[in-house]
């Protein structure tokens, strides 16, 4: 389990999303984003808080991003972006990967995933 980690304060993290979806006619656009240099600022719960060396102002420019995984310097999996405190604000949350992992081996074992 080389590739997956807990933060921590010295190290810095990012994540890539699809952000600002619209339709184009039947197409579907999304802009890509990059969201990077974040710190580690503390765990609540089964949730990690990152902070952004940006101040978010609105919640569109991450809205999409749900889902994607928060990477370590070294690419190691920290957590799953989630969602940002209300805006103005530079914390953004991440479930823990560890507590992921543990709900997604509880739900193999009892047969709840096929």
């Amino acid at each position: 389990m080389s590739h997956i980690a807990v933060p921590d304060e010295k190290e810095r993290y990012g994540f890539y999303g699809q952000i600002k979806s619209k339709y184009s006619g039947v197409n579907l656009e999304r802009t890509p984003t990059l969201k990077h240099s974040l710190k580690y600022h503390g765990t609540r719960d089964d949730f990690y808080i990152f902070w952004s060396p940006e101040t978010i102002r609105t919640k569109k420019n991450f809205a999409g991003c749900s889902g994607a995984p928060i990477l370590d310097s070294q690419q190691r999996l920290v957590a799953i972006a989630c969602g940002i405190a209300l805006p103005p604000t530079r914390f953004i949350y991440g479930f823990s990967i560890q507590k992921c992992r543990r709900l997604l081996d509880y739900a193999l074992g009892m047969k709840m995933l096929l």
